[in-house]
């Protein structure tokens, strides 16, 4: 489940999702859309304000999806996967544009 935090300090909404969430952003263009990578391989796109599910993208990994981040201007949605992948997301319009393979698989990679 999703719980959404506001700065009232309590949860204002709980969306129950399909799968565990591994990461979780929000568009910093207008703050109604939410995009979620889950354990499912799925990414997942919300309407922040209805708690409702916009659009389900699979097909793009093969194992789970780690990560997803909106890009600053909120048009594009960048993910990673346990795959080795980066898959790139229209936002607005929720098309895969580029898939890449990483060099380093996340597991041997230093932070």
């Amino acid at each position: 489940m999703i719980s959404f935090v506001y700065v009232v300090g309590y949860s204002v909404r709980v969306i129950p999702c399909k799968s565990s969430v591994n990461s979780l952003s929000i568009s910093e263009n207008d703050g109604n859309l939410c995009a979620t990578a889950h354990l499912d391989k799925c990414i997942r796109f919300w309407d922040v304000r209805s708690g409702a599910m916009v659009q389900e993208v699979s097909g793009v990994h093969t194992q789970q999806a780690t990560c997803a981040q909106f890009s600053m201007d909120g048009t594009q949605v960048i993910t990673a996967s346990r795959d080795n992948t980066l898959a790139l997301i229209d936002s607005e319009f929720v098309l895969i544009f580029v898939e890449r393979a990483l060099t380093t698989p996340f597991a041997s990679q230093v932070v």
